[in-house]
Parts: structure tokens; C-alpha cells; sequence
């Protein structure tokens, strides 16, 4: 296959540093640093749902220590007393250094508007009120051409590769269809190499490559006659093109091949079989009303209780807890006992010794309101149903399902 790559083509770019200069000059803005700040705060929290005057008092609290602020309290010790931002208090409020957006509109609003040294007005916001202090004011600048370079070589690389990738896509194109027999034409002319796979099956190829691919190999045009593949895009800026050298119909392995693989499986396919017979056996016995303590001493196995074991527990295995939720106790019977083969091959003797139904009290709201939007959506499935089968029913429509 031969595969076009933007990426692969970074390295054939020439850095040249007038070419550098004149993408600097175009891209300016991209290495422009907007103004910002660093701020503190003391938050003093307003519960959402709260009263009107559960907040005035809070707005309260916040006017107080305000009045201590403006007093000489420091406000980084204030803040680390007072505040109820647990994120900041400890370093006294110090919210770091932060550009526009980054804070709830409120305080970016305030914190942008203040000068260095200024204490705020209470500021609310969704969290609580705000007392805002600005430390340092970051002023706009723009990163000259020194200070950006390594950037500015990584994004021209890109620029150029994507152009060249594009430049190349249509003699990939055009070349490859023109000699559906060979790569090597439009390897040649593209500058590419061509790479090789060894055998691989569909599931293989969607793998490594794309579902795409794997169905283009498997194609009757490419896999039978041989030809290369139309374009295949892997990306925005990689693609390519294949074609199949060899093909190997599906087989039956030797059995050389595959001997550990058969004997492990027989092995495995007999254990679960003696498994099941033995447990079987034993679920026989206890129907009978030998004792579990006894016949577990005789196997050797181990009885596990379990009790209150919900409808949607992982523990025990889900196969077991599916069993015994479907499991009916017979009328008069104390238990009920019944086999479950497990995913692993292992066979569990399961009893089921009591059904509870939870009262109507100990149904919480949530699966109260669960249950009542699953019949909801059940009976709007049903409605929906009707009316499309009334439709049928007044319409002329013919079904073709071997079409479907």
C-alpha cells in the first residue's frame, strides 16, 4: 500500500528562516498574550435555595469583614480565616495569575476593572459573595518573532506539509487509477515508498487500519482482479491506497497448528460437563433433604450464604443472581434449589430460601420515578405501535423482507 501523510511530509519541509519571518508576520495574533491578572479573594457562600434573609446576612458578613479590610487587616490572613473557598483560603485567598473568561462573568468583570491594590465591593456570583483584592496587573503584549520561534517552525511545518499533501493527492490520485495493476508508477513519481502487510484477515486490517480499508481489500476488484483500491481517507490528511499481492481463502488449520488450542478446550468442555454432573447429583440429594453441612464435607466444597442479594447486585456472579430472581418457590416449600453453569465452565448449587418484596415505604422516590418513566415509555412505545399499524392497515404497503 502507499500511504500519503501530512504528518510524513513534515519532514521534507526546508526551514528557511524569510519563510519563518513572513509566517510570523502573517500569524502575529496567534502569539499575542492577552492581559491578566492575579487576584485573591475571601468567598462567603450563599446556599442555593436560600432566603432573602439568609443572604442579606451573609451580604452582612461580607460588609463587616470588608470594613476590617479597609480598617489595615491583611487580606491574605483574613482571607485563610474567613473564606469559605477551600481551593484558595489556605493560601490566602491567592486565586493565581488568570486571563479574561476564566472566572464566572461577576468577578471577571470586577477583577478586571480594579487597580493593583484595591479592595472590591462585595461581588455576587452563583457561588456566594466575593471580596476581590488585584496583586499584579499582566498588561497585553505580543511574544516577539525570538521568543516564538520553536512554535512558529512547528506551525509553518504543519502549514507546508498540509499544502504539499494537497498538492500531491491529485497525481495519487490520478496515478494509481491509471495503473490499476502497480503501485510503483505512483510511488515513483509522489516520492513514496510502498509498504507491505503480511497476511491479514478483515477483522485484522479494520484494526490496524480503518473498517474502510479492510472492506476495499476484500473488495471482488481489488481482492480478485488484483487492482489497487480507490483513495481510502485514514484522516483529514492521510490517505491510501492498496492493493492485495496474495490471497488465502479461508481454510481449516492443520491440526499440528491448533493441537494445544483443541486439547485445552476438550479439556476444558470436559470439566464443565463432569462439573454440572456432579453438582446435578448433588442438587438431587439435598431436594431430598439431606443436609447442605454433610454433603459439602463429603465434596469438599465450600457453602457460601449470601443473604438480601438485590435484583441488580454483581456479587455473587450475575448468571447466579439472574437464576435465582427467575427461580419460583413451589407453594409449602422452604427452599428451592436449582444449577447454574457459569461463564468460566465452574457449575454453582444455588438455594433459594426466601423471596422478599420490598413494602411500599421502603421504596425511595428515585425507584418510584424510575419505574414510573419506564411504563410511561412503554406505553408510548404501545401508542406508537397502534398508530403505525393503523397506518398499515388504511395504506397500501407492500413489504419486501428479503430486502431488508
Amino acid at each position: 500500500y502507499l500511504e500519503l501523510n501530512s504528518e510524513a511530509l513534515q519532514a521534507e519541509v526546508v526551514i528557511e528562516e524569510p519563510a519563518l519571518r513572513e509566517y510570523f508576520e502573517r500569524n502575529a495574533s496567534n502569539y499575542r498574550v492577552e492581559e491578566q491578572r492575579r487576584a485573591r479573594h475571601i468567598l462567603l457562600s450563599v446556599a442555593e435555595g436560600s432566603s432573602k434573609e439568609a443572604e442579606e446576612a451573609v451580604l452582612r458578613r461580607a460588609q463587616e469583614l470588608l470594613r476590617r479590610l479597609r480598617a489595615g487587616e491583611e487580606f491574605a490572613k483574613l482571607a485563610t480565616e474567613a473564606s469559605e473557598d477551600v481551593g484558595s483560603a489556605a493560601n490566602g485567598g491567592d486565586l493565581g495569575v488568570f486571563g479574561r473568561g476564566t472566572m464566572v462573568s461577576e468577578f471577571d468583570e470586577v477583577a478586571f476593572s480594579l487597580p493593583v491594590g484595591e479592595i472590591s465591593e462585595p461581588v455576587r456570583s452563583e457561588f456566594g459573595y466575593h471580596l476581590i483584592q488585584v496583586d499584579e496587573i499582566r498588561e497585553a503584549h505580543g511574544r516577539d518573532f525570538d521568543e516564538a520561534r520553536s512554535e512558529i517552525e512547528q506551525a509553518y511545518r504543519r502549514e507546508r506539509a498540509d499544502a504539499m499533501y494537497y498538492e500531491r493527492a491529485e497525481p495519487f490520485t490520478n496515478l494509481t487509477y491509471e495503473n490499476r495493476d502497480t503501485l510503483a508508477v505512483a510511488a515513483e513519481a509522489i516520492g513514496l515508498g510502498v509498504s507491505t502487510t503480511g497476511p491479514m484477515s478483515h477483522e485484522e486490517l479494520a484494526a490496524q487500519f480503518s473498517r474502510r480499508v479492510a472492506d476495499a481489500a476484500f473488495s471482488p476488484e481489488v481482492m480478485l482482479e488484483g487492482q489497487n483500491s480507490d483513495p481510502i481517507e485514514l484522516g483529514d490528511v492521510r490517505s491510501m491506497v492498496l492493493r492485495v499481492v496474495a490471497h488465502h481463502p479461508a481454510a481449516v488449520k492443520p491440526i499440528a497448528d491448533i493441537r494445544d488450542e483443541v486439547r485445552s478446550r476438550l479439556v476444558a468442555e470436559r470439566a464443565a460437563a463432569m462439573a454440572r454432573e456432579r453438582g446435578e447429583k448433588l442438587i438431587e440429594r439435598l431436594r431430598q433433604g439431606e443436609p447442605i453441612a454433610g454433603l459439602m464435607s463429603e465434596s469438599g466444597l465450600t457453602w457460601e450464604p449470601v443473604a438480601g442479594v438485590s435484583r441488580y447486585a454483581v456479587k455473587p456472579a450475575r448468571e447466579i443472581v439472574e437464576a435465582a430472581f427467575a427461580a419460583q418457590l413451589a407453594a409449602g416449600a422452604i427452599d428451592t434449589y436449582l444449577g447454574v453453569g457459569l461463564a468460566n465452565g465452574d457449575f454453582a448449587i444455588v438455594r433459594v430460601s426466601n423471596i422478599q418484596d420490598p413494602s411500599e415505604t421502603e421504596l425511595n422516590a428515585e425507584s418510584t420515578a424510575n419505574t414510573r418513566m419506564a411504563i410511561t415509555r412503554l406505553k408510548a412505545e404501545q401508542d406508537w405501535q397502534r398508530f403505525l399499524q393503523g397506518l398499515k392497515s388504511r395504506s397500501k404497503v407492500k413489504t419486501y423482507h428479503d430486502r431488508l
